[in-house]
């Protein structure tokens, strides 16, 4: 989770011993400490995505030596992408949020937001690709047994 706490696990479990009533949002980030933040990012998401509502993947602590560095386009970009892929493997749909720091300028943030919209896109894009495989595979399996069946029958 990053920042001041107990550790992801341990939030988890607290989490799960008391459940919210209400929308559960978990704020994210890496550890303070940390060699890579990204992974701690990675490591969050697959922590929270079934017990939460929605993700805030939080690139503003002040606190968190490099944390900032993540408003850069790169940096946000591969950041972003490697959480879709994250939530693509656990076959999640968790909204995202990003917090950004409240003192940069309008021209970051409408490039962050841009960034934002057009990974949605790409993340949309993606489960639509997803479906339309699953429906040529069910079009090959039913092919695939009537040619079996044909084959049987001859």
């Amino acid at each position: 989770m990053g920042f001041n706490n107990d550790g992801s696990q341990i939030i988890r479990d607290r989490i799960l011993s008391n459940l919210p009533s209400g929308i559960l949002g978990i704020n994210i980030g890496p550890n303070k400490e940390t060699e890579n933040q990204k992974n701690d990012f990675l490591l969050c998401v697959k922590n929270f995505f079934d017990i939460a509502d929605y993700l805030t993947i939080n690139i503003s602590s002040p606190n968190t030596e490099k944390l900032r560095d993540f408003h850069n386009d790169e940096k946000l970009i591969s950041l972003i992408k490697s959480i879709n892929l994250e939530k693509n493997k656990l076959k999640s749909t968790i909204p995202i949020m990003i917090k950004i720091s409240p003192d940069i300028n309008d021209d970051s943030i409408e490039k962050i937001s841009e960034i934002a919209k057009l990974q949605k896109t790409i993340d949309e894009l993606n489960k639509e690709v997803d479906e339309l495989n699953k429906e040529v595979k069910k079009i090959n399996d039913s092919y695939s047994l009537r040619y079996s069946i044909q084959e049987d029958l001859a």
